[in-house]
């Protein structure tokens, strides 16, 4: 179990209901404390469907990096959004520079090319990123999952069991 163990979820309108659930779902079920992190505690955002919410939890820029074990970045709408905010951007550059570990799935690789963290690393996207990535010097391969030292990406929701997995074995927790 992963007690004392604390994730960050960045998050954003227009997040994939049932990645952002599940991702939710498998870290807690493991034990880890869970936070959403957004533009302000307290604001709800609204999912890609329209019917689910979500709530943050912590403040983008309060957000502090040494207190997570892992910062996850979910993907689709709210993934492609995540690129163009400075906090997100900011937060990303930080972990990466504590050795953080950092996931990131579907659209969500993009943040990464904002923060300049992908060049030189090996990583997997959405395929519709894969130009995008290879662009900004990555080795993009279109594997389910694909750890480069402290990062972790995945192509779609269908990977989603094997980034949870990805991701707890990262932060070092026996299953």
């Amino acid at each position: 179990m992963a007690e004392g163990k604390r994730v960050a979820i960045l998050t954003e309108t227009g997040f994939q209901e049932i990645e952002l659930r599940e991702l939710t779902r498998a870290m807690r079920d493991m034990g880890f404390r869970v936070d959403i992190v957004g533009a302000s505690p307290g604001e709800t955002y609204k999912g890609s469907d329209g019917e689910a919410t979500i709530r943050v939890d912590v403040q983008g820029n309060r957000a502090r990096v040494d207190e997570f074990d892992a910062i996850i970045v979910p993907g689709l709408n709210a993934g492609s959004r995540m690129h163009l905010s400075q906090t997100a951007i900011d937060l990303i550059k930080e972990a990466d520079s504590r050795a953080k570990i950092i996931a990131a799935i579907g659209y969500a690789p993009r943040l990464l090319i904002s923060a300049q963290i992908a060049q030189g690393r090996r990583v997997t996207s959405a395929p519709e990123l894969a130009e995008s990535l290879k662009e900004a010097g990555t080795q993009w391969v279109d594997f389910p999952v694909v750890r480069d030292r402290n990062l972790i990406t995945a192509r779609k929701l269908v990977d989603l069991p094997r980034f949870c997995k990805a991701i707890i074995e990262a932060v070092g927790v026996d299953f």
